[in-house]
């Protein structure tokens, strides 16, 4: 049965390769379905927290307890949309960006379902977060690692010695990248929960059990953020990084 259910699996995944395309820059189907349920999912990150914590603040300094009863059904027809014209347009563009366009247009048509806070501070948050990390992630997946291609640099056109140099080099940068990556995440969660902690109590005017619905939704969006993180661009970068390290291996000997 395993065996019938990933044989149906591959032949399903190449069937949507052959009818969409190859997509810019050779970005592999698994990579498209990634990302498009990764934007997706930000999207009901970004908009269903306030429609499930607003209602119980009723001591919110400025806005009060808010309902927001026309959300749930933008955010489904939304979310339907984002994730099928994100998939569509990693699929059709050649313009690697332009994935980012349908995350941003269905998130400002959001807005105006959101009121009377205007722009919702949990939607700008974490529309802006994810932007950085689909950037992060889409750098880190189309980085070319070897100028020229894979052919040269298996050609005798470049002598060993400068080959070696040039992994070293590569890996050091890719090793770098994912530790820098993940000690600037936990330096900003650290920073980001003492602000957040002080700002909660003041927002709901000291109210301690409301102060604690706000820290619980902003421990948990910080959580979902790290595991965004790890599959996206940490991912995408400790393999650019075992790739460079089989590079080693490519290296043939000079023939005598």
């Amino acid at each position: 049965m395993a065996a019938i259910a990933k044989s149906t699996s591959v032949c399903s995944l190449k069937w949507l390769t052959c009818v969409l395309g190859p997509g810019p820059k050779g970005l592999d189907i698994n990579f498209r379905l990634k990302l498009a349920f990764c934007q997706t999912f930000a999207f009901i990150w970004a908009t269903v927290p306030p429609v499930i914590v607003d209602p119980l603040l009723f001591h919110h300094v400025r806005y009060g307890s808010r309902k927001y009863p026309m959300a749930f059904y933008y955010i489904i027809s939304g979310s339907i949309v984002l994730l099928v014209s994100t998939f569509i347009a990693m699929s059709k563009t050649t313009r690697m960006w332009a994935v980012l366009i349908p995350f941003v247009v269905v998130l400002l048509g959001a807005l105006p379902f959101f009121t009377p806070e205007l722009p919702h501070g949990n939607l700008v948050i974490v529309g802006l977060i994810w932007l950085v990390i689909a950037i992060l992630t889409l750098w880190a997946k189309t980085y070319a690692i070897t100028v020229g291609g894979k052919a040269k640099f298996e050609s005798g056109e470049i002598d060993n010695a400068s080959k070696i140099e040039y992994v070293k080099e590569m890996a050091f940068f890719w090793r770098t990248s994912l530790i820098g990556l993940a000690g600037s995440f936990i330096a900003l969660t650290i920073s980001w929960l003492s602000l957040t902690t002080n700002l909660n109590k003041e927002t709901v005017g000291g109210h301690q059990d409301e102060a604690f619905v706000l820290d619980g939704m902003h421990i948990a969006g910080l959580l979902l953020c790290a595991l965004i993180l790890l599959i996206c661009p940490l991912w995408e970068a400790m393999k650019k990084h075992r790739t460079v390290a089989e590079l080693f291996f490519e290296i043939k000997p000079p023939t005598e």
